[in-house]
């Protein structure tokens, strides 16, 4: 059989002796499994987690959006286009307000062959309703943040009461793959086809609109919502060699952080 599949078996990840060149006080970790073959001559690869491609993404997002149900909640545009000429995709995720003008035709324009570039201003559906931004796969290694995302944007376009009422006050904003060269070249880190960290590049000296189009256009984006005081909740979904299971990389907590529930 040919493909990806989860296998079972004696598996640790443990700290050995060898201490990090950087940090003397701390030790390398080392991974141990045992697998046994099933055909002679066979050609096996393995992943410390089970891969999540852009056509992964794509395929996701087409049944997404040929579910009508779940498509008269989601806004898709396409972002911008990678410096390697892939599409970044940009969803926006909320319940439709009649009371606002909103209109429920979006499943009628979310074919993925055809490309809807967003913009200047944004027709953000629910114009008073408040605003979360989640990012995903600006390292091409995050294989857990995409699995993270497709299922949070399952649950917010489901039929559950708990979504209906996260979809009537919020709009979710979801970049579901920021960095798809990084991801189609089987590069683990965040980097770009240059060789640079897309993490490490938010600064206002480190962004080109050149080099970096996906980034520029966020923060384009970003800045109105965040002086209209509907941007509440910005987060980057990441998985860590280091950190066990997920993460999310977020603005800080405190006693005005929104609560979701």
């Amino acid at each position: 059989r040919k493909g990806w599949l989860r296998t079972q078996g004696p598996c640790s990840y443990q700290e050995n002796y060898l201490t990090r060149t950087k940090n003397p006080k701390r030790y390398y970790n080392t991974l141990s499994f045992e697998w046994e073959g099933i055909l002679d001559g066979d050609i096996c690869l393995f992943s410390p987690c089970h891969p999540y491609s852009l056509t992964d993404m794509r395929r996701w997002m087409n049944g997404l959006l040929e579910n009508e149900t779940r498509a008269e909640k989601i806004d898709r545009y396409v972002l911008c286009s990678s410096p390697a000429g892939n599409p970044v995709d940009i969803l926006f995720i909320t319940n439709p307000d009649p009371s606002e003008g909103d209109v429920k035709h979006y499943s009628r324009h979310h074919s993925l062959a055809t490309i809807r570039p967003i913009p200047e201003t944004v027709p953000v559906i629910g114009q008073k309703k408040k605003i979360a931004v989640l990012l995903a796969r600006l390292q091409g290694g995050d294989c857990a943040s995409s699995y993270t995302i497709s299922g949070l944007v399952d649950f917010l376009t489901g039929p559950s009461p708990e979504a209906e009422q996260l979809l009537d006050e919020w709009v979710f904003v979801v970049l579901p793959m920021v960095n798809p060269d990084a991801v189609v070249a089987g590069e683990m880190e965040g980097l770009d086809n240059k060789g640079r960290n897309l993490t490490r590049c938010w600064g206002d000296d480190a962004c080109n609109v050149r080099d970096h189009p996906a980034l520029i256009q966020i923060r384009r984006h970003l800045l109105p919502w965040r002086k209209d005081n509907r941007l509440k909740y910005v987060a980057e979904v990441r998985n860590s060699w280091e950190a066990r299971n997920l993460y999310m990389a977020a603005n800080r907590t405190g006693p005005h952080m929104p609560h979701f529930y």
